[in-house]
């Protein structure tokens, strides 16, 4: 659920340009860590041995780092994928016209 969530809020938002696609993945992460933080805290309360309780402390910095590096990543991918993507073309294309 959480990264269909994700990938669907970077689908709706992207764009052609890269920066298009980076604000677009930092829209993601920003959804999905106001969403899934509480959880994530519980979390890390539960492996250390604290009271479990959901709470946002700590929320702005996790954030932050969770909208770069997703933004990041997603644009990258998609930058990748592209590039990729016309090269693997140029080269099917020449093995067809040599006949193979």
């Amino acid at each position: 659920l959480g990264n269909f969530g994700n990938f669907g809020t970077y689908r709706y938002f992207t764009g052609p340009t890269f920066s298009q696609q980076f604000m677009a993945g930092m829209a993601s992460g920003l959804l999905f860590s106001l969403i899934l933080y509480p959880v994530e805290a519980m979390r890390v309360q539960w492996v250390t041995g604290r009271d479990i309780r959901p709470t946002y402390k700590g929320l702005g910095p996790y954030t932050i780092r969770f909208c770069l590096l997703t933004g990041f990543v997603l644009s990258s991918y998609e930058l990748f994928h592209q590039s990729w993507s016309r090269n693997l073309q140029v080269l099917v294309d020449k093995e067809y016209d040599r006949g193979f």
